[in-house]
């Protein structure tokens, strides 16, 4: 479990957020709260980003879904439906067609767990107000839908991290951080067919050895509060 969430079961965290996409839609003029898109995060291994991630959703008061409660929510049927059913039928609907373009014209791959994490991103997305931290979510979903963020640093940089958070020699630390990259890149090849170090595939691109920790979340709400004003803009017309 991630460190962000390991103080709540799979079941709070969905029922939680379930529970607050309800309650905004209440309380919204209409019953339908204004979109806010949400923000997507790709990361090198080694970057650390778990502290910006907790920082940028503290300060946008955010919910966030990593890599393992999106694995956990889709293997889980229980936890799926309530996902789904969260949504009205209309969007229900919408939301599968998504996933079926998706299929149809980017995958090569779309096993049953992999079409199940797209349903569940994509619902997740629908409602807005979240961080979505890895597993592809950024290529699932369409530019209106999100921001999408991209945590880079250089090779020796996010090796020296691994090295100061695990305490393992500079040469194991190397090892982990190119397999783990080796290991998401091919992730993102299969069901992509894509490049996730693609700059153009991105809205922002941030160099976590160039700007402080703070400066970066800072610079992503920046960019967050312009998408959103374009999108805002172009619903308008």
């Amino acid at each position: 479990m991630s460190m962000l969430n390991k103080c709540r079961t799979p079941q709070q965290i969905v029922q939680e957020q379930i529970d607050k996409w309800q309650l905004a839609c209440k309380l919204a003029p209409g019953g339908h709260k204004a979109f806010e898109p949400v923000i997507t995060i790709s990361r090198l291994p080694g970057c650390n980003t778990v502290d910006l991630v907790r920082k940028l959703a503290e300060k946008l008061s955010f919910d966030v879904f990593d890599k393992n409660l999106l694995e956990l929510v889709a293997q889980n049927a229980k936890l799926s439906t309530s996902v789904m059913q969260s949504l009205d039928e209309r969007e229900v609907t919408t939301t599968e067609e998504l996933v079926r373009s998706l299929v149809d014209s980017q995958f090569y791959s779309a096993d049953k767990f992999f079409h199940q994490l797209m349903l569940v991103i994509a619902a997740i997305a629908r409602h807005g107000r979240s961080v979505i931290v890895g597993r592809g979510a950024g290529l699932m979903l369409p530019p209106a839908q999100s921001l999408r963020v991209s945590i880079i640093a250089p090779l020796d940089s996010r090796v020296d991290n691994v090295v100061a958070k695990y305490g393992v020699t500079p040469q194991e630390a190397r090892k982990r951080v190119i397999q783990r990259e080796s290991d998401r890149k091919a992730y993102i090849r299969k069901y992509f067919n894509a490049d996730m170090t693609d700059p153009l595939r991105y809205d922002l691109t941030i160099n976590l050895a160039c700007q402080s920790l703070d400066g970066a979340v800072d610079t992503i709400i920046t960019a967050w509060k312009a998408k959103q004003a374009l999108l805002d803009s172009g619903r308008g017309k």
